[in-house]
């Protein structure tokens, strides 16, 4: 790069001799580590022009362009996994141009590699990690992967990242420093089959990762309502990872959801904590067996809000016209008051839309307590509402929550 910037001042010298006026560009995935070095070598300054992540409203927006370009009115069976893997990408525009253009060949795009039993311990490190500190750098010679590896195998953080085939690479990088923030490829596990040599955590992590995939690459429809398990999915299996990384600690709510609300019963402290599951995370989601309409969404929501058995349970209503205020109920927190634990259950509502208000707010949080008290039976403080809301609420809203009410956004 510092050649090519002296060969550019060069020519601005030629040029300005001759009274003309030269104004170079040059595009850089990463100029921070460069200013210093080529400020001192050239004498002359870099100045950069930051180019911002593509917004998560445009990516949704560019993919609806895309399908509807492709496919026209037809549906697109795996038009979800263009917009699973858009958003991976982080906004990223090349990446988001090298996705479309595949996309546009739908051969090319269709054909995945099928997934095959590998290691997925660096994977699985890195996002831990991540989970912990998403801004902590690392050195390139740090090693990951002996926490999730029966053998405690590992290796340089530098060697997993340039061997191209596990699924890390760095998102940011300080030359100067040699510090690194590592970040992982958003079909890295989607392309792994359990592994014999990892940890049977890390090997149920895999299985349920796929559970997960699956729910949220199929038609939209589907897709819609798998949000309503798809996030706690998830939350389950973010705390799993963490509790591994974290030398088996307990996991806080706030651990996964650092920007979470909790108003609390009676203004009384306590923390909420994700009860452990280790290797049966895999058995967390029940299936709704009953078929009896809103009486059988009822007995499973209820039957999963008793908290029977020692794997935590998570459900969901499957009849279309279920009351909204409910969509959901899981035992996976455990709420800690005075020194004593206890499970808790937590009735859940999913919420998409594009302008969110305290009002609105508070009227979904009173209908769902109506219904888990209602419907559910449940007591007051014995449960807890939470809300995950698509949209961040910008002006004051926390005063207006009921006791009992857990508000998660997209943040």
């Amino acid at each position: 790069m510092t050649c090519v910037l002296g060969e550019i001042c060069g020519a601005q010298q030629n040029a300005l001799r001759k009274k003309q006026l030269m104004f170079a560009v040059v595009t850089s995935l990463d100029v921070d580590s460069m200013f210093a070095r080529v400020t001192r070598e050239s004498k002359r300054p870099l100045h950069s022009i930051p180019l911002f992540p593509c917004s998560a409203e445009d990516i949704d927006d560019t993919v609806a362009k895309c399908v509807q370009i492709v496919y026209g009115d037809r549906p697109a069976s795996f038009a979800a996994k263009l917009l699973w893997a858009a958003h991976g990408t982080g906004g990223h525009f090349r990446s988001l141009e090298e996705l479309v253009r595949s996309f546009q060949a739908p051969p090319h795009f269709s054909e995945t590699r099928e997934p095959v039993p590998e290691t997925a311990s660096y994977i699985l490190d890195v996002v831990a990690r991540q989970l912990r500190a998403p801004l902590e750098p690392m050195l390139e010679s740090d090693h990951i992967g002996a926490v999730f590896s029966k053998v405690r195998a590992s290796n340089t953080l530098y060697d997993v990242a340039m061997r191209n085939s596990d699924g890390v690479f760095y998102k940011a990088t300080n030359a100067r420093h040699g510090m690194v923030i590592p970040c992982v490829a958003p079909r890295g596990l989607s392309e792994r089959l359990a592994y014999d040599d990892d940890t049977p955590v890390a090997q149920s992590i895999v299985r349920l990762w796929h559970r997960i995939y699956q729910l949220m690459t199929s038609d939209r429809d589907k897709v819609l309502r798998a949000w309503v398990v798809g996030v706690p999915l998830l939350e389950v299996m973010a705390s799993t990872l963490l509790r591994e990384a974290n030398g088996n600690n307990p996991v806080a709510l706030l651990d996964v959801w650092p920007r979470a609300f909790v108003q609390q019963w009676g203004g009384k402290e306590a923390t909420l904590f994700y009860r452990p599951v280790g290797s049966d995370c895999g058995k967390v989601l029940a299936t709704n067996t009953y078929v009896d309409g809103l009486s059988g969404d009822d007995k499973a929501l209820s039957d999963v809000c008793k908290g029977k058995g020692k794997v935590p349970q998570l459900c969901q209503a499957m009849t279309s016209d279920y009351p909204a205020g409910v969509d959901g109920a899981h035992t996976l927190a455990v709420k800690t008051a005075s020194g004593a634990q206890r499970p808790i259950p937590v009735v859940m509502q999913m919420k998409a839309c594009n302008t969110v208000s305290g009002e609105l707010l508070k009227t979904w949080a009173e209908a769902a307590h109506a219904d888990a008290k209602g419907r559910l039976k449940l007591k007051q403080g014995s449960y807890f509402v939470a809300l995950y809301v698509s949209k961040p609420m910008k002006k004051e809203w926390e005063a207006l929550m009921p006791e009992g009410t857990i508000v998660v956004d997209r943040r």
